[in-house]
This record gives C-alpha cells, structure tokens and sequence, in this order.
C-alpha cells in the first residue's frame, strides 16, 4: 500500500523563505504507513529543506508495485522495515539509501551488521578533518545520548566510499556510512545498479535534533538521488555544536566573583543584577560557499529554565537585551567543557562571571572587567525585549543580526567573530528571574541554542557560481588533502 503524503507546515515558513530545492520524486519504505513514527522527523525534512514529493509505502507491499523505478526517482528505507521485503529492490536502477540495520546482505554493502558499545558519543567529539566532513559538516552528532550507538556493516567492498570513519570505532572492514557509486563490485558478487548509501547514524531519528546531523542526512541523500547540486546547500548553513559555537555567560554581582560559568546553560535576564552572555563562531568561514553572501544570521534561544530569585516569587521580567558585534581587536575565548573555574590551559585569554583573565600568553585588555563594554561595539544589531510571564519555558529569545555581518566574519582571521548579550533598559523594578537555555555544549539534549544563516548567489561577484555546481562533493566525498584516497575507497578502513 503506497500513502501520499502531503507537504507538511512549515513551522519555520519565515526562516526557510528563498530556499529553493529539486522536486524529485522519492519513496519512503516503512514498517507501518499508518504508523509512520519516528520516521516523520526524516520525512519532514525531506519535504521541506530538499522540497522532495514524499511517497510512503508499506514494506509489505514492495513486491506488488512492479514499476517501482519508473516511479520514483529514489528510494529510502526506513530502519522499522523487514529487511527480506526490500530485497527485491537489489537491482533497481535508481538510487537507494537505507537506514536498516539489517540490510547490509540485500543490497552487498557487507556481509555481516555490527553493533559496537560505547562509541556513539566518540563520533561526536570527534574533529580531525581526515575523519569529518569539511567544510560544512565540522562535527557530527549521530545520537544525543551514551547508550545509542552506530550500526556497522562489516566486511565492505573495496571499493566503498567511506566519508568518515576511525579505525578504532569498530574493526577492519566495517563503516557507519557506506556509499557504493553505481557500477561498484558489491559484497557478495554482482555491481551496484545505481547509486547506493548506508547510514547507521541515521537509524534512529527522533534523537537527531541537532541541524549537524540533520544536514548530513539531507548531504547523503542528495548523493544517493544524484541531487548533489541543490541549491539549499548552498543557500543554508547551521552552527550547533561547542566544537563550532562558544558561549560563557556571566552574572554581575555586587562583589568580585571569578568561578566561571559556561556552555553549561546560556542565560539571560537578571540575578540580582543584569547578566552578560558572550558568544561567538571560532571559524564561521567553514560554512560560507564561494559566490554567496549571507541575508541574515539567526540566532535562536529555546527557553527550557527560569530560575525566580526572590521570595516572595517574582512575577514580572520586564527587561531589554542587546546583541553587540564584539570588537576584532580582542581575542575572546569560553573556556573549553568540564575546565570547572580552572584557568583556560591554551594560549589565549577566557571570560569568567566577573573578569577577563589571562591565558599563558594574553592578548592585551583595554579592561578586565567586562561590563564597561569598550571590548563590543557601543551600537547594538538588534534588541530583544524579555518579559515574564508572557516570555516563558517553550518560547524563543530570537535574534536577527544583518548578513553582512557574518560575511565580515568570512573574511576575518583574528578568530574573534561575536556578540555580546546586555541588559541595557530594565522597564520594571521588580524584574529578578533567570532564563536559560541549552548551550551547544549539550549534545544530550534537545532544542540547544542554534545559528542559522541564509545566503544567496553574490549578483557582484564577477565569477557567480555554476548552477550545476556539485558542491556537496565538498562536503562529504573529498577533502583537500585525501581526494583521492576517498574516491578509491582507500581511507578511514
């Protein structure tokens, strides 16, 4: 039984405005289409980020839809499906990209599945480009919490694509990712009849609410359905991760205090007094394709806590916040996770709750303390207006910061592309409550702070890019320095 399913709402309409994608025709095989499950997270995002028509068809029913290929221009299988009902689907000609677990031996991706322990969060802390996509994919989120590992085909062809993978996360032969390009030898005899791809960082999608991972699944497709120019890649980027984002917040108290407090929570509002968030992109040129230039910069803060300081209660937060560009002539750092109040151990300088301190090398201060705001600029990019209860857990502290902005950061070096967050107006005496929300340190939550930005072809650049440009070849099949072991199949095995 196939089931239509229709374009879902756009909950984000505003923020995926000018994304534009290939209407490609794609079957999505499930256990239950009555039942679609944790799969609707996938489907969604297919709709709406590549703008794909979305069939759903019951596992069941593969064998009766004799002209399944000339359908559809690709086809995922859900890891809910029963592996001996897709089988038939070995030598379709389109493109095939499975989730399940069990499929390795239908489709001669191995020859055996593996499930090791304790390396899903190993992935996650991972960075060396060898192993990790560049330049848009700096870290992967594969599952937000320690007991959900990879899944792991084992005994792969040789002549297997492997984007990213370390030799010490399974054994010899096996990948969490696997692309087959058509014509590849398949394990077990015969060649791939069109483009094929494995993910067991996928099999689990309700626990990917990281836009890294989401990316990802969105690259790998792309590939599988020979999509690879769409232009949302080139249109969209994300930053989610401690590994890409650094944030330190800081209460201002009454008296000195120098135990630090970051990526832990990103707070806003009032502690007895106002509290300064700092956070910045450590290299946001990684993101940034040649031939574009950045619209707007978002910058999303999912309130998850409020914290009420008095007694009795608060009951009213009425306060402004303003983002300010931090000045490039400081170098600023959040220290790295889980340093406690310890002095940042690198050669740079750190923020704690209450000073500026120095690092083993440290760049010099016009001040140490922070709130005198000589070290940001003294004209904010926008404001936000924080009020309780109207603003409360579940609402979005958001902000919209000019395009150009980010596009100054591309071309800057100094490694000091950020913002601070100041109250600069409190509207009502009374106002005394804590708002947090999730840092990117988290990758065992969901909803974490989040920066989007949107770009779109430079109409003054004198080479505008091709509109066939592959420019997810960038990302997940190449890298500078092992293209070709990576198009052999020779590296991470």
């Amino acid at each position: 039984m196939r089931t239509k399913i229709m374009p879902a709402i756009l909950i984000l309409l505003s923020c995926l405005a000018g994304l534009s994608g290939t209407s490609l025709e794609i079957g999505y095989i499930v256990g239950d289409t009555n039942s679609v499950g944790e799969d609707t997270v996938l489907i969604e995002l297919l709709q709406d980020h590549l703008s794909y028509n979305i069939d759903l068809i019951d596992d069941a029913a593969v064998d009766t839809i004799s002209n399944l290929t000339s359908l559809y221009d690709g086809v995922i299988i859900s890891n809910s499906v029963l592996s001996p009902y897709v089988a038939s689907l070995k030598d379709s000609l389109i493109g095939i990209m499975t989730l399940d677990r069990y499929t390795e031996n239908e489709f001669g991706f191995g020859t055996s599945n593996y499930l090791p322990s304790g390396h899903g969060r190993r992935l996650v802390n991972q960075r060396e480009s060898d192993f990790l996509c560049e330049p848009f994919l700096d870290t992967i989120f594969p599952y937000q919490y320690d007991n959900q590992y990879l899944y792991y085909y084992c005994e792969i062809p040789s002549g297997a694509l492997v984007p990213f993978s370390k030799p010490e996360f399974a054994g010899s032969d096996t990948a969490c990712v696997i692309l087959l390009d058509s014509g590849t030898a398949l394990a077990g005899g015969g060649t791939a009849s069109g483009r094929r791809t494995f993910s067991g960082i996928h099999t689990a999608p309700e626990l990917l609410d990281w836009c890294n991972s989401r990316e990802l699944f969105c690259r790998l497709a792309a590939w599988t359905f020979s999509d690879t120019a769409n232009s949302v890649f080139s249109e969209y980027s994300c930053w989610a991760c401690y590994r890409e984002i650094e944030a330190c917040w800081g209460e201002i108290l009454v008296s000195t205090d120098d135990s630090a407090t970051y990526t832990s929570d990103f707070r806003f509002g009032y502690d007895y007094g106002p509290i300064l968030s700092f956070w910045r992109l450590p290299e946001p040129w990684r993101k940034v394709v040649a031939g574009y230039s950045c619209d707007s910069l978002r910058l999303k803060f999912p309130i998850i806590g409020l914290g009420f300081n008095e007694t009795p209660t608060d009951s009213i937060m009425d306060i402004r916040i303003d983002a300010f560009r931090i000045i490039h002539s400081t170098k600023w750092h959040a220290p790295p996770p889980n340093d406690g109040g310890d002095p940042y151990t690198l050669d740079s300088t750190w923020v704690t709750r209450w000073d500026v301190v120095s690092g083993s090398s440290p760049v010099s201060w016009d001040t140490l303390d922070l709130r005198a705001g000589v070290d940001y600029d003294s004209l904010p990019l926008d404001t936000f207006r924080l009020q309780y209860p109207r603003d409360s857990i579940g609402d979005l502290i958001e902000y919209l910061i000019p395009g150009s902005v980010l596009d100054g950061w591309a071309s800057d070096t100094s490694g000091n592309n950020g913002l601070v967050f100041k109250v600069t107006q409190v509207y009502d005496s009374s106002s005394n409550i804590e708002y947090g929300t999730r840092a990117p340190y988290h990758n065992t939550v969901s909803s974490p702070m989040k920066v989007e930005a949107f770009f779109s072809a430079d109409p003054d650049d004198p080479n505008p890019p091709a509109g066939t440009r592959n420019v997810i070849s960038t990302g997940i099949l190449s890298h500078s320095e092992n293209k070709s072991k990576l198009l052999s199949g020779e590296v991470n095995r």
